[in-house]
């Protein structure tokens, strides 16, 4: 399968997207303003940080896995690896940007086949709870 490559360019960090000098929205920073904006208000600032942290570094060590094949000494990583050997998936791009190129971009965490050549979207999620509301609008979007 080839993926068409987008022309937005990520800037991890200032986590802004942009097409041709045009600051395009992101689908998270969409849903947190406009149907959660309270979402977290009562998550002290030090943990909301350390939680982000954390997501980024499962994030970095699955796709590092996916690009190399060493795997990072986490159970996350592990979990990782036996989810995608039970059911016979194969990585196929890691945070591949899609977008409408007029106002909005965002990430799909992982672009996976299987044996019978089906493409499957992941969402890779460190979350203590997750919250299926949310996810059923970052995720349909």
């Amino acid at each position: 399968m080839k993926l068409k490559q987008s022309k937005v360019i990520f800037d991890p960090i200032q986590h802004t997207y942009s097409l041709n000098g045009v600051f395009l929205s992101g689908i998270t920073g969409i849903i947190s303003k406009y149907l959660f904006p309270k979402k977290y208000n009562d998550v002290p600032k030090h943990i909301l940080e350390a939680a982000a942290q954390r997501g980024s570094k499962v994030h970095a060590d699955c796709e590092f896995y996916d690009r190399t094949g060493f795997e990072a000494d986490s159970m996350e990583v592990s979990n990782y690896i036996r989810l995608k050997e039970e059911h016979n998936l194969v990585t196929v791009a890691n945070e591949y940007i899609v977008s409408d190129e007029k106002y909005i971009a965002s990430p799909i965490d992982l672009v996976l086949e299987d044996t019978s050549k089906t493409v499957n979207l992941a969402d890779i999620k460190t979350t203590a709870k997750l919250d299926e509301e949310y996810l059923s609008w970052q995720l349909s979007i």
